[in-house]
């Protein structure tokens, strides 16, 4: 009986001692899976929570970083690169507001100052201040000149929306930008150096192929030598248009047009190509143009797939660097074309 009595309290200790060990694995496994599941799913949701309020009070700056890589991660993760979206899209509607701002002061300030040419010298006829037969010419002359800068203002600025909207047709063509610069820099150099500019070209690549629009190129190079112009240090100016195949880009040609005029500052490079932008931030000198010629410039050369950006010249001045894809095996096209 004493074997059996004892027997039965060793039973009885085993069993609940197995009864408490397995009530405490359960509360260690209690406490794992909460842990768990808050570090995979309360935390997440949490952050996932803060991240909605701060969007929906404006804070598009928050990040939400998760660190989990079930469904509940790569939704957060998901969430985030709309966040993201967002926040780009609102910089970019940002930065469309205050283009269109600059847009709007810059056609009031160009279209007010011919306008008040106007005016002034139409209310000195009216008035009989030009009172001999040469004032009235110089009179008339004047409101003749501003009637055309108000004319080449909003033919630019038709042309700029035109190509903005994509309604600016292109006629394409593979040509060779060597006989093309060649055959230009022949026919213009008489006339370019009469107005004070001296064009040098220099080729190497041959036949250099692209595809592209002749008479909106020409518009391109129109621009770009009558810029040259307009900010030549004196009263002769030279420019050299070089031709080459991009060394760091198989596959493209690379065109510089490097002058030595009064240049431009290092940080006002980037904006040259936005429209209206002036380096004169004061506007006084609107002779100079309306700054919309780098951008027309730059929309055609995108249209053309190409790239453009500008560099300070060593010594003084400004270096236009466009870059186009080239054609390879063009030139049997050109050919045929020509027939």
């Amino acid at each position: 009986n004493d074997t059996a009595e004892t027997t039965r309290e060793l039973w009885e200790t085993g069993v609940f001692f197995l009864l408490g060990l397995a009530i405490l694995l359960i509360l260690l496994i209690g406490l794992y899976l909460s842990r768990m599941i808050s570090r995979q799913i309360l935390e997440p949701l949490t952050a996932l929570s803060q991240a909605a309020a701060a969007i929906r009070g404006g804070n598009l700056d928050v990040p939400l970083t998760v660190q989990t890589q079930d469904e509940l991660g790569e939704t957060c993760r998901d969430f985030d690169r709309m966040r993201q979206e967002l926040r780009a899209a609102r910089l970019q509607q940002q930065k469309y507001d205050q283009n269109r701002k600059e847009l709007i002061a810059g056609i009031s300030h160009d279209l007010s100052t011919p306008l008040t040419t106007l005016k002034g010298y139409a209310s000195g006829i009216l008035d009989g201040i030009a009172d001999t037969p040469d004032k009235q010419h110089h009179y008339i002359e004047r409101i003749y000149q501003a009637a055309c800068s108000m004319e080449k203002l909003t033919e630019s600025l038709f042309l700029l929306s035109k190509l903005d909207l994509g309604h600016v047709p292109f006629t394409w063509e593979i040509v060779s930008l060597q006989r093309y610069f060649a055959d230009f820099v022949e026919e213009n150099r008489a006339a370019l150096a009469e107005r004070g500019l001296i064009v040098d070209f220099q080729s190497d690549a041959a036949p250099a192929m692209a595809r592209i629009d002749r008479r909106q190129f020409q518009r391109v190079v129109e621009n770009l030598l009558g810029n040259s112009l307009k900010y030549k240090r004196e009263e002769k100016a030279a420019v050299e248009i070089h031709l080459a195949a991009a060394p760091d880009a198989p596959g493209t040609l690379s065109l510089r047009f490097i002058d030595h005029g009064i240049g431009v500052d290092a940080s006002e490079l980037p904006r040259i190509f936005e429209s209206f932008y002036r380096t004169d931030t004061a506007r006084t000198n609107v002779a100079r143009g309306s700054g919309l010629g780098l951008a027309i410039v730059h929309r055609i050369i995108q249209e053309m797939q190409g790239t453009i950006r500008a560099e300070g010249t060593p010594g003084g001045g400004l270096t236009i660097c466009i870059t186009l894809p080239s054609i390879e095996g063009g030139l049997a096209h050109e050919k045929d074309s020509d027939h």
